[in-house]
Formats: C-alpha cells, structure tokens, sequence
C-alpha cells in the first residue's frame, strides 16, 4: 500500500495502479486541504499538499487507461476509415465514372 498523496491520486493503491479520474464538481466540492491533517487530505483542484507541483488535465471522453504504457490512449476507432468511404462516393466526368 502506497500512502499520503500518492493514494488520492490511484485506483488500487499501489504505485503502478491506474490513476483515479474525477469529475470537476467533485474536486470543487473538495474545497482545499489547509487546515487538514495529513490522514485526511483530498484530490482538490489546487495543490494537495504545500510542495505540489501536480497538474490538473483534461481527460477527453475517448481515452482509457492503458496498463501495458501505463499512461491513457485513445479507445480503438470503431468508425469508417478514410479508405472505406471512397466506394460511397462517385465521381462522374462526361461520359466516365470513377
């Protein structure tokens, strides 16, 4: 187990786990943690802690948490590909057709 900041931030509570997303609400809800002792620190939209230097981001709807790059990709694209749209389109010039 992984204490102090570092849990706020993680799913599973060890190290390599994946990073727990927040809603922006949520965060303003939190308000800060000055006053609060250590044990009872929250994910907020400002600094955690006095020496923080993490940042907020903005995660788009399309992403998810890769465990083999431990970092967030892009959901596979299950649309057209720009090849399978050209037997949508036909192009007449005079008497041809492409």
């Amino acid at each position: 187990m992984v204490g102090g900041v570092i849990a706020l931030h993680i799913t599973y509570g060890c190290r390599y786990s994946a990073p727990k997303v927040f809603k922006l609400s949520e965060l303003i809800s939190n308000g800060t943690n000055i006053g609060r002792k250590v044990n009872e620190w929250k994910p907020t939209v400002g600094s955690t802690h006095p020496w923080c230097r993490c940042l907020l981001r903005y995660l788009p709807d399309d992403y998810d948490w890769s465990n083999e790059s431990k970092t967030f990709t892009p959901k596979p694209y299950k649309g057209k590909r720009s090849e399978d749209i050209y037997g949508l389109v036909n192009i007449r010039v005079g008497k041809h057709t492409f």
